[in-house]
């Protein structure tokens, strides 16, 4: 009963596109994180939702899709690599942006996959100082825990607990 013999394939214009990571919600939507590209060497951070059925969730975003160029210099390769729900259903995903080098970054989406603006002061948190969020877990409170790395050459890792409106916890 779901997609084609238990499987769903998604064809996004026909480009490279990759999923990374995936969190259910209560109502059992699945919802994916990756990257779409959208030509040349332009990958986008994504957000698509699944029905329980394994279809493209079209009430989600734009036909399914919440795609963000995070940085609009073209050629990038932006890409979202974790995600977690809050308890109050916003979608919470994290990944990077690069702009000559990596940016982490964690974005709140509402369930209807629109960017959350209470979150931070656009919806987007960027971490200059570490190059990509690989991991995401929920407190029981709201916050937001992180996990990734930091530098170009030897990769240490990284551990973030951000405040349910996007502030670091200090």
């Amino acid at each position: 009963t779901f997609g084609s013999s238990g499987k769903t394939i998604t064809d996004y214009n026909s480009r490279e596109n990759k999923i990374y990571d995936m969190a259910l919600q209560s109502d059992g939507k699945i919802v994916a994180v990756g990257f779409t590209n959208n030509g040349a060497t332009d990958n986008n951070f994504t957000v698509v939702r699944y029905t329980t059925s394994g279809s493209i969730d079209t009430t989600f975003g734009s036909s399914g899709f919440a795609i963000f160029e995070l940085n609009s210099s073209g050629n990038t390769a932006d890409a979202a690599r974790a995600v977690a729900i809050q308890s109050n259903g916003k979608i919470v995903a994290g990944g990077f942006y690069n702009n000559g080098s990596n940016h982490a970054t964690i974005l709140r989406l509402h369930e209807n996959g629109n960017i959350d603006n209470s979150f931070s002061t656009d919806g987007i948190v960027s971490i200059t100082d570490v190059s990509e969020v690989l991991a995401i877990a929920i407190g029981n409170d709201g916050t937001i825990y992180a996990g990734g790395f930091y530098g170009s050459l030897i990769h240490d890792t990284c551990v973030m607990h951000i405040n349910s409106d996007g502030s670091f916890d200090d």
